[in-house]
């Protein structure tokens, strides 16, 4: 972690804050999201205990929650909602929907969008007016998902 300001002379400058290592917070292909004061990841597949779980930690770099062991979800990606919802795929195309905040990690849907058939589902994914396009190396999908998700 670091943190980026203008020293006295008005030049910006990187001090380090701290350092993690990949079995505290790391991410292996998706880039941290960061919400409501919170950063999240998946972890890395060599991330320790907590491989390919969803993490979350404060900015002071204390670990808040990993999703457990019956959410997994590869190399990612995921995205979250301006509503605080949070999609989530795998890396065989199931998609879950989830919660996560300071308090903790709840699921509440997942569905096997690409019949667990999936490959190499780690695209990016994108929310545009309601749709949620996801893709693995070989089919882009479009879910309608609403325009204001609860």
């Amino acid at each position: 972690m670091f943190q980026i300001a203008r020293d006295a002379t008005g030049r910006w400058q990187a001090t380090v804050l701290f350092k993690t290592d990949k079995k505290q917070f790391a991410c292996e292909q998706q880039t941290p999201l960061f919400r409501e004061q919170l950063l999240y990841a998946v972890m890395p597949s060599d991330g320790g205990a907590d491989r390919q779980q969803l993490v979350c930690m404060t900015p002071e770099g204390q670990r808040c929650w990993a999703s457990g062991k019956d959410d997994l979800f590869g190399l990612g990606p995921y995205l979250a909602t301006p509503e605080g919802l949070l999609f989530l795929l795998d890396d065989v195309g199931t998609l879950t929907l989830a919660r996560a905040d300071r308090e903790g990690y709840r699921r509440l849907a997942r569905h096997p969008v690409m019949r667990k058939q999936g490959r190499d589902a780690w695209g990016p994914l994108v929310l545009v007016n309601g749709r949620l396009f996801l893709r693995d190396s070989h089919h882009l999908y479009c879910l309608e998902v609403g325009t204001r998700i609860r």
